[in-house]
Formats: structure tokens, C-alpha cells, sequence
């Protein structure tokens, strides 16, 4: 590799690598915000009273408050531990020794230190299109503002730590097509895409026709605030963004290069929500990759989709990537904010150890980047007010405490990181829960035409045969799951409209404040999500296409609240195709008598979501979610098909198809039912063999039965009355629970008035029926004699009863709850030990047997 005395990418064995200035195979682990405290602030101006204990702003702990009267909790504990006021050169000082002692060999971006391979940012005008925070890059100012600007890069030529520059973060392009037409005439961007529809059209009537439009000229055309309402429309949006990008990359990288030719372009760390849209990823990808040497990505997943990534590295032109940002957080610190969750401070390090190790193996990552240097504030990070994030995302603690048990996993993954890159070591593959994996789901959802219409508000009548789809613990995309909450969503339809009856259970339910606040602030309804709310997403058109949410798509909200007097309140507000008309929904909103849940019904017309002619057979590309949160926002989020980006694109909803059975044909079977197949989901529904699954039938196609039977080792188990409606599909399933380890047969028959058809054999292996194993640990650091052992079974199969025993005797039984496939953890006090070596082994029992621990041994002196 070339020693070219700055930081480059080479090819080494057909994959991408960094080069360190002395020719040295790099891998760049850095940490966001190293030395950085700015984020430990916290807003308590106002909310005094819900601290046990502020100090004085003046005195010992001066230095804990900002400028802005904002205080720090970890810098008042540093401030504790040192007897010093905070000296940021100090703690930066201190900052760089401890990540490197962890086996970083970077900083990452909103760091305040020194003294290690770095990132910079470049000084990019402020010139905007509108509020939306987009570099207006055709602005005729913009070109003369970077080269003046850039120039002070001259004075980084030399400088052998700097890796490159960045010039923006987590730009949101999704909004790309709808803030530049709705742009003012001084908006570069603006002219630039008018001018490019006056090239494409050549006259304003064909210009008019294609966007459903009425303006009179192209040059009044710039003066117009419009939006894209048309396929057409749409497509011409596709075509401005690739301009726009390849003029923003190319501009960018020139003016770059023009003043520091020796270190990387690095493009703008793309946002994770902008890059589920498989259509704008791939432009950013192909456009960035002709000018930029790097391409960063804050990519915050569980499991990194790296057939995903390759395909946007041979889009780009085989420039690799940097994953700028990523984290898991950890709730048992009571911090439930995190891009992605884990169970617990053991499982983010592996999580951890997965996502780097794969990214150093892949070929065409180059570097991962942890965010964040420190846990955020408690009460929230000041710069977003009252609800900022609060996440146990950080190496360190409020105070100042490491995460042991999580950077042992940090240290042993960046200590082998050029084995796993050069493929002399393995990298470690996690084994994700079926909660914690993207979702690819591709769902659909048949529902059927009502014969008599649901009466909105009418709690106490039977919504029949509406189509029904459950919300559970998998099905959460946003927060840490919560006992007790869920949802079940029942949905029909009739010429006029959809209807739709939600049922959630929730232990605070309808702490909605924004409906209470939108009765005399309109404008509040658009964040009824901030709450308790329910979420609805159509398109009715392109139902097979992902991408951004097209122009004739809708995201409906619905919440409700009780008011001052009690009395329930509800409102709704229209996001995409209606935004501007807000049409009427009728609703209606009940709590549960017990007070655990509720249910809000309500009445959408076809007409407001854009379908003309519902009818049998109708696709509409839709799906549905609730929220669930409080007075200081939402602290979680569901959704049937999707991901927390539905709001942004489509590329992840479902598809709903209207069926039309209100007149159902006589069943027209000739001879003995079609031939049933069966199935089950054993592994598939939580991952685990574990002697609770179902067993599904399926007649595919033909004669139908009207009578089933499922025998299981010859012993008949289960038997059903059937509605016939020969030649279609029919479909039984048998839940099946509390079988213990073994081999179970099973096959079906199907009977009409023509005879009995039988499946072939179902062979179901049970593996997992007894729990995971156990894994004890202990916290006697000072062998003192009073320590805790501490048992987790970190995923698998639970057990109800624990034992601990100590030397061999029991001294310990706990009964434990069963949440397959959750962790389950058991903690024993033990007290007054003399001086000598004491062994801990536990057994975590079930119905289906026992599992055993390794021994741990204890030394206290």
C-alpha cells in the first residue's frame, strides 16, 4: 500500500480500504462527540421542582451550567469525583486517552479534542431553498460564496491527522420535490427547475397539462408556490433530483479539492430515514460516487443490510463507505431513547461486535463510528427543549461510570478488527430476535365488504367479518416494548368508504394532548403522533412501487382525548395528497371499563384517499400503526408492515385488497376435496423449536370440504365445521403448545358428501422445549464477602422455576414469569462469607426439563 503521507483508499484483494499517511492498512473507529459534553445539558429553567437536588449557578458547581442557564448532572459529578471546576481541555485530554484505551483510532464528528485521526467540516454558505435545510446549489451566489469560503482549507494541507471533510449531516432530500416548486422566484433551485420544465414542455399549455396546472407563462411560473400532483409531475421531480445531486457533489468536491487536494471528499453522513426509499438512496449513491472518495452514512439498523450497501458501492463507482453513525441503547438505565434497542448492556455489545465486525469484513466499509461518546442527559438533551432525546447511548454514564460489561465486547472486537478485514478471523454473526431484525415484511391484508354498514360510535355491535390484524412486540419499529400494550385493528368497507375499528390496550391510554391543544390551535393536530394516536397510510395508486410517498398518497392521524369535563374528544389531520383540504372524518372514541385501553372507530370516504371505483379485487398500497406516549411525547411506535420512515416513504407499507363476498356462490365441488397440504411455524413465529407453534392446512385450489381433522401421531386433535366455496382456496390453523423435546406426525383430512381426502405426513421437531442455558456472573469486585450472583438467559426458551446452589447445596428458588423468547434474569443476595473460593451453578427449569449453568467460582479474602 502507498505511503502517500495522508489518508487515501486503495483496493487490497479486490476489496476497498483506508490507508493510513505512512502506508498503513486503516480501519476508522471513532467516536462521535470524544470530549464533547454538550449534550449532558438538560433544559431545568421552569421544571425546578422535579429535581431532588439543583445547586447554586454560582460557587462549586458554577461550571455545571451553561451560558443559557442549562445544567449538567455528569459535569456536577465530575465535578464531585475531581474537587476541580470542569476544564474542557482537561476532560478532552482525559477524553482521548480513555477511547483510545478501548482500541479507537479516531474521532468522530462533535468531538472537542485532539491529537487523533479526524474529521472536519467544510464552511458551505448559508444559502437555503426555503426552511427546509437543503443547499440551494443553484443559487447564483453559491458558487462564488464556496470558493471564498473554502479557501481557509489551504492552511489544512499538511495537516497528517485530518482524514477529510464532510459538508453537511443528515440532509433531507426526501423533501427535495416538494420545497423547490413551492420555492420562491429567488431560489436558484427554483429557476433551475423551471427553466428545465420550459426546456422539456417548450410551451405552458403542455406544461399545464402534464401537472394539472393553470399558469400563464414559464416566468410566472417561478413566482408560483405548487406541488406535484400528477404522475408526470412526479417524474420530472425524478429527473431534478439527479440534476440537483450531481451539481451539489460535483460543486462540493471541486471547491474541495481546489484548496486541499491531499484530503478526502467525504460527502454528508445521509440520513437513515431519507435512505429507506430504495429510489432517492440509489441517485445519492451514483451521483455522490462520481465526485466524493468517501461516502458516509449515519446507518442505524440491527443487523447491517449489506447486500444493500454493496448495491449502492457499485452504484458509486466502487467508493466505499463510512458508517458515520450508528448505536444500540441499553433501557435497564432507565434511558428509553435509542435508534435501535437493545435488551440489555450485554446484548449492545454483541450487537455491537456484529455490526462492526461484518462492516470490517464486507470489502467496501472502511470505517464505523459509534455515537456517542456519552450517555445523554437524563431529562433530556437542552437543544430540543422539554422532551429532548434521553439515551443510554454512550460509552460512560451520568456519572462518569464505564459500561464494563459492553466495552469488554468494544475491546475485543476493535482489538481484532484487521484480522476480520484481512480474513484471517471469522466475524462475529449475532443471532438477532425475531423483534430486533429489519423488517422485509411484504403483507396483505384482504378485506371484506360490509352488508350493513358500521354505525360509527355504536361500541356495542359485531363488525361481522371485518378483516382483523393484530399488533404486537414484533411489530414495534420505535422505543422499548412495554407490558400490556398492543393493538388489534378491524377493518371493512362499503361503496362509500373504509371503515376502520382499533382496539388498544394500554395502560395510560388516550394521553393524546395535542387533540385538546388543536381545539384552539389547529395547527397542533399535526402532531396528534406525539401522543396516543392512530396511524393510517394509502396509496392508491403505483400499489407495487416503493419510494417516496407519491403525490396522490395520504397519511391520516387519528387521536382522541378526554377534556376538562371528561367528555371524549377526537380529531384527525391529513398529511400528503389532502394536507391543504383537510377533509372530514367521522369518529368516535371510547375508554375501556377497566381503564386499560380504548377503542376509536372511524369512517374514511374512498373518495378523500383517491380511490374512484372501489370494487373485488381493488389494491390500495396502505398500512396502519398506533402510537403510544404521554404528555411528554411518544415513547413508542407500531406499525403492521412498516418502519418509523412511513411517514417520510412508502417503500415499506403493506397492500390492502378489497374483496367483495356479500353475495357468496353456491359451492360447486363435483368429487372429494382438493388435496390439503400442511404446515407449521415451528422457528418461525419466535425463533425457537420450542413446542409451541401452529399447525396451518391449506387446500390451495379445488373441491372443498366441509369438514376437517388434524391427527397427531395417529390421535385425533382437532376438528372443524367448514364453509364451502369450491373451487377457492380454504385454510385452517390449529394452535399447538406444551410439547416437550421430540419427533410429533401429523396429518389432515378434508370430508364432503363426495368422500375424504388426506395430506401427506408433517414431521415437526422439537428441540428447544426446555429453557437456554444460564449464565451467572457475580459483582464481588472488592472480595469482600457480600456480593450479588446475578443469572441472565439472555434469548431462548424461559423457564418458571430458578435454583441457585452454592457448592452443591441449594440456597436459592425463585418462580420466574415466562415471556419466550425475552431475556429472564434472577438476582441472590449473598451476605457475610469468610475468607475462601465458593462455586455457583443455577438451573432454570420448565415443564419440558432443566438447564444448567456453567460453574462460577467466587473468591472472597
Amino acid at each position: 500500500m502507498s505511503k502517500t503521507g495522508y489518508f487515501h483508499t486503495e483496493k487490497l484483494n479486490g476489496k476497498s480500504v483506508m490507508v493510513d499517511p505512512l502506508g498503513n492498512l486503516y480501519f476508522n473507529l471513532a467516536v462521535n462527540g470524544t470530549g464533547y459534553v454538550d449534550e449532558t445539558f438538560t433544559v431545568v429553567a421552569g421544571r425546578e421542582n422535579v429535581y431532588e437536588w439543583l445547586p447554586a449557578k454560582t460557587g462549586q458547581f458554577q461550571t455545571a451550567y451553561d451560558g443559557n442557564g442549562n445544567f449538567s448532572f455528569y459535569v456536577a459529578n465530575l465535578i464531585r469525583q475531581t474537587g476541580q471546576p470542569f476544564k474542557q481541555a482537561d476532560y478532552s485530554e482525559r477524553s482521548v486517552e480513555f477511547v483510545k484505551s478501548l482500541g479507537f483510532n479516531g474521532l468522530g464528528a462533535w468531538s472537542k479534542a485532539s491529537g487523533m485521526p479526524y474529521v472536519a467540516w467544510l464552511p458551505m454558505p448559508n444559502l437555503k431553498i426555503g426552511d427546509s435545510g437543503l443547499f440551494d446549489i443553484f443559487h447564483p451566489d453559491m458558487a462564488a460564496q464556496m470558493d471564498a469560503g473554502f479557501q481557509a482549507l489551504s492552511a489544512n494541507r499538511d495537516d497528517h491527522l485530518l482524514i477529510g471533510y464532510m459538508f453537511g449531516n443528515e440532509l433531507p432530500y426526501n423533501k427535495l420535490r416538494s420545497a423547490v416548486p413551492a420555492a420562491s422566484a429567488a431560489t436558484g433551485s427554483k429557476v433551475k427547475l423551471v427553466d428545465m420544465l420550459e426546456e422539456q414542455y417548450g410551451t405552458i399549455e403542455q406544461f399545464n397539462a402534464a401537472w394539472a396546472m393553470n399558469a400563464a407563462s414559464f416566468e410566472a411560473l417561478k413566482r408560483l408556490s405548487f406541488t406535484v400532483k400528477t404522475g408526470p409531475a412526479a417524474a420530472d421531480m425524478d429527473r431534478f433530483t439527479g440534476l440537483y445531486l450531481d451539481e451539489l457533489y460535483k460543486q462540493v468536491a471541486y471547491y474541495t479539492k481546489k484548496y486541499d487536494p491531499n484530503h478526502l471528499a467525504m460527502g454528508d453522513r445521509w440520513l437513515a430515514g431519507v435512505m429507506n426509499d430504495s429510489k432517492l438512496r440509489e441517485a445519492l449513491a451514483a451521483n455522490a460516487g462520481k465526485y466524493m472518495d468517501v461516502l458516509t452514512y449515519n446507518y442505524y439498523t440491527y443487523d447491517p443490510n449489506l447486500s444493500m450497501i454493496e448495491r449502492l458501492y457499485e452504484l458509486a463507482g466502487g467508493k466505499p463507505f463510512i458508517m458515520t453513525e450508528f448505536h444500540y441503547g441499553d433501557p435497564t438505565s432507565g434511558l428509553t431513547f435509542a435508534a435501535r434497542m437493545a435488551e440489555d448492556e450485554h446484548e449492545k455489545g454483541m450487537m455491537y461486535s456484529n455490526y462492526v465486525e461484518q462492516a470490517a469484513a464486507s470489502g467496501y466499509i472502511v470505517g464505523t463510528n459509534w455515537f456517542s461518546y456519552l450517555d445523554q442527559a437524563p431529562t433530556g438533551r437542552w437543544f430540543e427543549g422539554l422532551n429532548g432525546e434521553a439515551g443510554a447511548i454512550g460509552l460512560l454514564n451520568v456519572v462518569n461510570r464505564p459500561y464494563k460489561d459492553f466495552l469488554q465486547s468494544v475491546s475485543a472486537t476493535n482489538a481484532k478488527i484487521y484480522d476480520v478485514m484481512l480474513g484471517s478471523v471469522q466475524p462475529y454473526d449475532h443471532t438477532f430476535k425475531p423483534s430486533q431484525v429489519e423488517r422485509t415484511s411484504d403483507k396483505e391484508l384482504h378485506v371484506a365488504k360490509t352488508t350493513n354498514a358500521p354505525i360509527i360510535g355504536d361500541f356495542t355491535s359485531d363488525w361481522g367479518d371485518a378483516a382483523t390484524a393484530n399488533l404486537t412486540d414484533v411489530d414495534l419499529v420505535l422505543g422499548v416494548m412495554k407490558t400490556g400494550i398492543g393493538g388489534q385493528m378491524s377493518l371493512t368497507w362499503d361503496d362509500e368508504a373504509f371503515y376502520l375499528n382499533a382496539h388498544i390496550d394500554d395502560p395510560t391510554p388516550m394521553q393524546s394532548p395535542n387533540v385538546i391543544k388543536g381545539m384552539t390551535v389547529p395547527a397542533a393536530k399535526a402532531y396528534l403522533w406525539a401522543g396516543d394516536a392512530i396511524e393510517l397510510f394509502f396509496g392508491p395508486e403505483h400499489v407495487n412501487e416503493g419510494g417516496s410517498m407519491q403525490f396522490n398518497d395520504s397519511q391520516i392521524l387519528l387521536a382522541a382525548a378526554p377534556d376538562a369535563d371528561g367528555s371524549i374528544q377526537t380529531a384527525f389531520y391529513w398529511a400528503g395528497y389532502r394536507a391543504d383540504e383537510q377533509p372530514a372524518v367521522e369518529m368516535a372514541a371510547k375508554l375501556n371499563d377497566d381503564g386499560l385501553g380504548y377503542t376509536l372507530q372511524a369512517k374514511i370516504k374512498f373518495a378523500d384517499i383517491g380511490v374512484a371505483n372501489p370494487s373485488d379485487g381493488t389494491a390500495i398500497r396502505y398500512d396502519m400503526g398506533f402510537d403510544e406516549g404521554g404528555p411528554k411525547g411518544r415513547e413508542r411506535q407500531f406499525y403492521w408492515n412498516g418502519v418509523d420512515g412511513n411517514s417520510a416513504n412508502r417503500e415499506k407499507w403493506g397492500t390492502m385488497i378489497l374483496k367483495d363476498a356479500s353475495e357468496p356462490p353456491a359451492d360447486s365441488a363435483a368429487g372429494a376435496p382438493g388435496k390439503p397440504v400442511l404446515s407449521s411455524n415451528n422457528g418461525y413465529d419466535n425463533g425457537l423449536q420450542d413446542g409451541s407453534y401452529e399447525i396451518g392446512m391449506n387446500m390451495w385450489w379445488g373441491n372443498n370440504g366441509t369438514a376437517y381433522k388434524l391427527y397427531e401421531n395417529d390421535v385425533l386433535i382437532d376438528t372443524r365445521t367448514l364453509s364451502a366455496n369450491s373451487p377457492n382456496a380454504q385454510r385452517i390453523a390449529t394452535p399447538v403448545a406444551g410439547k416437550k423435546n421430540g419427533i410429533y406426525r401429523y396429518y389432515a383430512e378434508l370430508t364432503n358428501k363426495f368422500g375424504t381426502t388426506r395430506s401427506d405426513e408433517l414431521t415437526v421437531q422439537v428441540t428447544q422445549a426446555s429453557p437456554a442455558a444460564p449464565v451467572l456472573s457475580h459483582n464481588n469486585w472488592d472480595q469482600d464477602g457480600n456480593f450479588d450472583i446475578g443469572m441472565n438467559m439472555w434469548w431462548g426458551t424461559n423457564g418458571t422455576t430458578y435454583k441457585l446452589y452454592e457448592n452443591g447445596k441449594l440456597i436459592d428458588t425463585q418462580t420466574l414469569a415466562d415471556h419466550t423468547p425475552n431475556a429472564q434474569s434472577a438476582v441472590t443476595a449473598i451476605r457475610d462469607r469468610a475468607p475462601g473460593i465458593y462455586q455457583y451453578r443455577c438451573e432454570l427449569i420448565n415443564g419440558a426439563g432443566a438447564a444448567a449453568s456453567q460453574t462460577i467460582e467466587v473468591k472472597v479474602i
